[in-house]
């Protein structure tokens, strides 16, 4: 994808000489990001945005402290609370802040939202002055599109709207809030100069939603004799709402400014600090509200953010955590089907890039609810406030009109719960001193976790079966029926030929393949995993086992407890007849442990066939081998697993004796 250059001259609207406007998106960081490249390269003599104007006083008090997202509360004429959410990724918040860091000057334009008739409630909604996401294709076009071609483009496809049928009766917030802006355009148009060809310094820039620029820019297009008959709308407006005539001189919409500036020139507001437990209000995650207030700072560090960077940060970052946490590994290959499938997802909703909700439910999908739960916590950080400038406010989403949607995290507990339940304990058991667990584990009678034993059999059973049908499968034949039904009717290939008249049947060549020893590789980083072991079965339901692993000194759990990774693995069975292969001369010529691990399978397998599960197919002087003794190697891509599950096998832990296993269960989940 290349990135488009951002002209500011050609990127605003012209409206008025003097006078140029920016369409935004709400909640749009593409539109933030470009706002404030915009008003970083040019100084316009003052911009004007679509904010009401009584809450000018409110607006400055709280600029200082934006980067604690401030919101601005009141009670509107319905008795309903409206509140104003300083997000730092709303292009509005960003305008008005990066105006104020140059010393630009600030009009709000839009209507007083506080009004002193009751009959206004049913005029005007305390959604309609919230910084609502609108219906709008994503912004992440502007990556590759001028915001000046996305505005001719929205505004081509809107219906053209016939003021002079309109009912003053019938009409609502948005038209009678456009035509307020209007005027306040038209009247602050002559204190601002022509700008030069090229530049918008000095002139007056607008900064209003793309919806409401249509019809201002029709409004402000119109002469003033035929700009008479708006005002005279306003002024049935104003007796529909029973309010007092304006007087003879006195202009309708002169009158209705007038009074509303008179009426809340000093309205009480409440001013708090967002509290860092309602994330979810916000358009955009805070993770990337915190990233933004970060690098707005420096040109350099603005250009490169975009919401693909954000989302893969967020992705690396939880899948760090999660592994700490739980010592599962999630593969490189699941995050490339996690940014695919989110990405798909999001087309099929006609969006470029997943929103937060789609992003939580793929890590769900891909990591499972713990993975998810990390994912949702980071993906909506907000930095602890050290010192609030204002009391902190909890908000929800029905506290702004916003609709939600539920997410369910079933997490994966360290302990089940009991039946009669466990004794209450006094407090969590905790190490004493810093290395109190790592000197307890004494390692010289150390054994497996019998949990974790049941799953690394059944897993290798697994993959037994699946080798020998993969094998079969690939050397079976599908032949018509003559004289003997071989090995069953094959009844898919005789539907497909039921044209014929005929019945197939198959000849399974590899009738006698019987699947022995098992091979697992993870990983061939012998530097990193450089603790090698033999284990032998404790019982006859057990199997040999040859492995190299993480060291258990780097991670301690728990007293006597240490967590491992799997490097590879080699299973054999019956038990009780490996010997240990890492100090075997017979396995010199073989350098690595992967390659170590498949020889010694092949020679202590009692069966004709081992299974070998890796990223790589076995060497073939391995296969040559085999074949010599009458046995076949087959080889099961790791990347055709269940990663989620490969993770969890991939995890095991060491107890330094067997008296450990009883206390175990408390410390490993």
């Amino acid at each position: 994808m290349t990135e488009s250059h951002h002209d500011p001259f050609e990127e605003t609207v012209p409206l008025l000489p003097g006078v140029r406007a920016f369409p935004i998106v709400h909640g749009s960081v593409e539109y933030t990001v470009i706002l404030h490249q915009i008003l970083r390269a040019q100084k316009p003599g003052a911009i004007a945005v679509e904010l009401p104007a009584d809450l000018s006083g409110a607006l400055d008090q709280v600029l200082p402290s934006a980067d604690q997202i401030p919101v601005i509360s009141f009670d509107d004429a319905g008795a309903q609370s409206v509140h104003f959410i300083l997000e730092p990724l709303e292009p509005i918040v960003e305008a008005v802040r990066s105006a104020k860091d140059r010393g630009i000057h600030t009009h709000l334009i839009d209507l007083p939202c506080l009004s002193a008739s009751p009959a206004d409630a049913e005029f005007f909604s305390p959604a309609s002055y919230g910084f609502s996401p609108e219906q709008f294709p994503d912004t992440f076009s502007l990556r590759v599109m001028s915001a000046r071609t996305v505005y001719d483009l929205y505004r081509k496809n809107q219906l053209p709207v016939r003021y002079e049928s309109l009912d003053p009766s019938s009409l609502r917030g948005d038209f009678i809030r456009e035509l307020f802006m209007a005027e306040k355009i038209r009247k602050l148009a002559p204190l601002y100069s022509t700008p030069r060809t090229g530049r918008i310094d000095g002139c007056l820039l607008v900064v209003c939603g793309i919806k409401h620029l249509p019809a201002i820019e029709h409004l402000v297009a119109l002469p003033e004799h035929e700009f008479e008959r708006f005002r005279g709308i306003l002024g049935e407006i104003q007796r529909y709402r029973g309010q007092e005539e304006p007087e003879d001189d006195e202009e309708p919409l002169e009158a209705l400014m007038k009074g509303s500036e008179a009426r809340n020139s000093a309205p009480d507001v409440e001013i708090s600090v967002l509290s860092r437990e309602s994330p979810e209000v916000l358009s955009q995650p805070g993770y990337y509200n915190t990233t933004w207030n970060l690098v707005r700072r420096s040109e350099r560090t603005v250009k490169a953010f975009n919401r693909i960077v954000l989302q893969r940060a967020v992705y690396r970052e939880s899948v760090s955590r999660f592994e700490k946490e739980s010592g599962e590994a999630l593969s490189p290959r699941i995050e490339k089907n996690f940014v695919r499938f989110a990405r798909t997802w999001s087309w099929l909703e006609n969006k470029l890039l997943p929103d937060a909700y789609r992003l939580v439910m793929s890590a769900r999908a891909f990591g499972g609810d713990n993975f998810a739960r990390i994912f949702y916590d980071i993906l909506n950080f907000l930095p602890p406030l050290r010192s609030p400038a204002y009391p902190e406010k909890k908000l929800t989403l029905d506290d702004i009109y916003r609709d939600s949607k539920m997410i369910r995290f079933r997490l994966r507990l360290k302990k089940k719960k009991r039946v009669p339940p466990p004794p209450v304990r006094k407090k969590f058991q905790r190490e004493k001193y810093p290395g109190e667990w790592r000197d307890s584990f004494k390692g010289g009678g150390i054994c497996s976790y019998p949990p974790e034993d049941i799953v690394i059999e059944d897993f290798g059973r697994y993959l037994q079966k699946r080798a020998v049908s993969v094998l079969q499968g690939s050397d079976s034949k599908t032949l018509p029926f003559t004289a003997s039904l071989l090995d069953g009717i094959d009844y898919r290939e005789t539907i497909r030929n039921l044209h014929m008249g005929k019945v197939f049947v198959r000849d399974l060549r590899n009738r006698g393949i019987e699947a022995g020893s098992v091979v697992l590789i993870f990983s061939e980083d012998d530097i990193e995993h450089d603790w090698k072991v033999v284990w032998w079965g404790e019982h006859n339901q057990e199997s040999d086992m040859a492995l190299y692993a993480t060291s258990p000194g780097n991670e301690i759990i728990g007293p006597g407890i240490c967590r491992c990774r799997y490097g590879g693995l080699m299973m054999t069975y019956p038990p009780r007849r490996l010997h240990d292969i890492w100090e075997d001369p017979n396995y010199n010529e073989f350098e690595k442990p992967s390659d170590r691990l498949l020889a010694a399978a092949i020679d202590y397998n009692e069966k004709n066939a081992v299974v070998h599960l890796a990223h790589r197919p076995p060497s073939p002087k391995l296969v040559a081998i085999a074949n010599r003794l009458g046995q076949k190697v087959i080889h099961i891509p790791i990347s055709t697993m269940n990663s989620v599950l490969l993770g969890r096998i991939r995890r095991f832990h060491v107890l330094d004796s067997h008296d450990r296993r009883g206390d175990a269960g408390g410390f490993i989940w």
